[in-house]
Order: structure tokens, then C-alpha cells, then sequence
């Protein structure tokens, strides 16, 4: 199969909202190329003092500042690629100074490179105060007092890195979690599942729209220790029969989407239906600008807010039920 390698090229304090407005449009598996990327790393996100860096994290110093995705070569993609385009058009000319001219390169890849090419990039890090994401090919020293989370997102949303990923992780740490039931809806690599095992879950169901993100999500899990869990694959918004095999007694519903689908989840009662009397519903994937319409779509379906935690431009939402 072919894939169109697709770059952006902004400013650095345009990438966060400019991935937003893509994912809106349905695009998502960014890769950030970004000089602050090598920075973090340097500065010792995982305790560690380097010697020697790999020539290619070296050359983040000096890469110009965009984002690369890909698209299916096939009508859909190249349909969504003139949307893609047009949208970049209008918000350069709108905000210059914040996106820059918002250059566009597209090229011709061939499936196996778009699933490998990304890995040199990818290194460990950390989350919160207790996890240490580690890809797989990966071999590094442990630091003391941290949960390793092994992880190989392939094709699949959920490295880690984005900043909505990271407030769900670190909004897990904070809330009561063993042997406790998990919904992961829109599981993507499975990463939030698996951090909810490391951290005492004792049962853990996922859900995506994605039947390979499923397969991906699965091998994750396997390779953190495996645990109970089971995999549902389809839209709760337009499937009653997938809804109630889900069912219902969920200590904790996650769902890291995006604003759309959390308002009309709220709208069709499907929170309601999943979480426990008692259980704590966190929602990301929220962009500053929606994060009003989703609190009142949380409050019309009866939840009340617990926190809402910010990040980069994007907001978690810890919500319970009213009783």
C-alpha cells in the first residue's frame, strides 16, 4: 500500500493548535519535528546524563519547525489532503504570525517506510511523577522508582507525547485505581489502559472505530504483563448492540477524543450508561476553544466538574455523575 508523506511547516507556538485543527478535519498520528523535542531530551527527562547523542536526535537542533502525517493514497486521503490544504490557506493568511506560511510538501511512501521512519525520533521520557514510556527497541537504564511502560504504537494514536495523552496519565495517578474497572474508549495504542493496569486496574475494557488499533492496543497490553481485558471494535455513537456489550459499572471511563464525539457521547447518555455511580469520567482531546461546549454537554447529561487540567492548549475534563 501506498501512503502520502505529508509536511507542514509553522512556528513553533502554532503546533498545538494547528494539530488540533487537523485532528478536527480526522487527521491523527502526528509526528512533531521540533528543535524544543531536543531540549527536553537533553535536559534529562529521565534522570540520565548523555555522553553521546544519535546523530539523528542531534539534527532536531537545526530541523525546521513541522509536523509530518500520513494519508492513505486513495480518494478519501487525497480528498482530505484538498481540505487540508485549503484550511492551511486560510489560517496562514489569517495568523502569519502565529503559524508562518504554512508551506506544505507532500511525497510518495511506501507502507513499511511510513511504519519505520518515525522511530528515530521516538526515545524515551517521562510522564507524571510515577511512569517512563519506553519504545520497545529502546534499551536504557531504569531509573529507580518508576512504572516502565513498554510501548509500540505502530500505526495507532498514542505515543505519549501529545500533551492530551500526558493529562490522562498524569489525571490517572490522582484518582483511586486498584482493582478497579477501566473503559478506554478510543484506545488507539492502548497506552491509557496500560498505564491503568500498572497502576492496580484490575479489569480494563477497550473500544476504538480502528479494528488494527485494537490488534496494536492488544500486543501492547501483552507486553506490559498482559492482564484481564477485553476489546470492542466500533462507534458507541451509532451502535446500540456494541453499547450494550460494553455495559455498564465502570470505576473509570476515559474517553481521549475529540470535542465532537465527547458532546455527542454526553448527548446520547453514553456516560451515564458506562460509568458507576461513583466513578470518575475523564475527557480529553479538548481544544481551548471547545472547552465551554463540552462543559455544558457534561453538565446537561449531569455531570459535574471535579478539575479541569490544562496543557498546551488542550484540556482534561474529571467529572461525576450528580446524585
Amino acid at each position: 500500500m501506498k501512503f502520502l508523506k505529508v509536511n507542514i511547516f509553522t512556528k513553533p507556538q502554532g503546533i498545538d493548535s494547528l494539530c488540533a485543527m487537523l485532528c478536527e478535519l480526522g487527521v491523527e498520528g502526528f509526528d512533531i519535528h521540533d528543535s524544543s523535542l531536543f531540549d527536553d531530551f537533553v535536559k534529562g527527562n529521565i534522570g540520565i546524563d548523555y555522553d553521546y547523542i544519535d546523530e539523528s536526535l542531534e539534527s532536531l537542533k537545526t530541523t525546521p519547525t513541522h509536523i509530518t502525517f500520513y494519508l492513505e493514497k486513495n480518494h478519501q486521503g487525497e480528498g482530505l489532503l484538498l481540505e487540508i490544504r485549503q484550511l492551511l490557506k486560510c489560517v496562514s493568511a489569517r495568523d502569519a504570525e502565529i503559524y508562518g506560511d504554512l508551506n506544505i510538501e507532500v511525497s510518495l511512501v511506501d507502507e513499511q517506510d511510513w511504519e519505520n521512519n518515525w522511530k528515530e525520533y521516538y526515545k524515551p521520557f517521562c510522564i507524571g511523577d510515577k511512569f517512563l514510556i519506553k519504545p520497545t527497541w529502546e534499551r536504557i537504564d531504569i531509573p529507580q522508582n518508576k512504572l516502565v511502560l513498554e510501548l509500540d504504537p505502530a500505526s495507532a494514536f498514542g505515543t505519549g507525547q501529545h500533551a492530551t495523552t500526558k493529562l490522562c496519565i498524569e489525571a490517572l495517578e490522582k484518582i483511586p485505581t486498584k482493582d478497579f474497572k477501566l473503559l478506554d474508549i478510543g484506545t488507539g495504542s492502548g497506552i491509557l489502559s496500560i498505564a491503568g493496569l500498572l497502576l492496580g486496574v484490575k479489569q480494563v475494557s477497550i473500544v476504538d472505530i480502528s479494528e488494527n488499533a485494537l490488534k496494536i492496543a492488544s500486543e501492547n497490553i501483552a507486553l506490559n504483563g498482559g492482564g484481564d481485558f477485553t476489546a470492542f471494535w466500533g462507534d458507541v455513537c451509532y451502535n446500540e448492540s456494541l453499547v450494550a456489550q460494553i455495559g455498564g459499572g465502570y470505576d473509570i471511563v476515559i474517553a481521549n477524543i475529540v470535542s465532537d464525539i465527547i458532546i455527542d457521547m454526553a448527548q446520547l447518555g453514553l456516560f451515564n450508561k458506562f460509568l458507576s455511580q461513583n466513578g470518575n469520567l475523564l475527557v480529553s482531546g479538548i481544544i481551548d476553544q471547545r472547552l465551554k461546549e463540552v462543559e455544558q454537554a457534561l453538565e446537561n447529561a449531569n455531570f459535574e466538574p471535579i478539575c479541569i487540567n490544562k496543557q498546551e492548549g488542550w484540556n482534561l475534563i474529571v467529572s461525576k455523575i450528580i446524585k
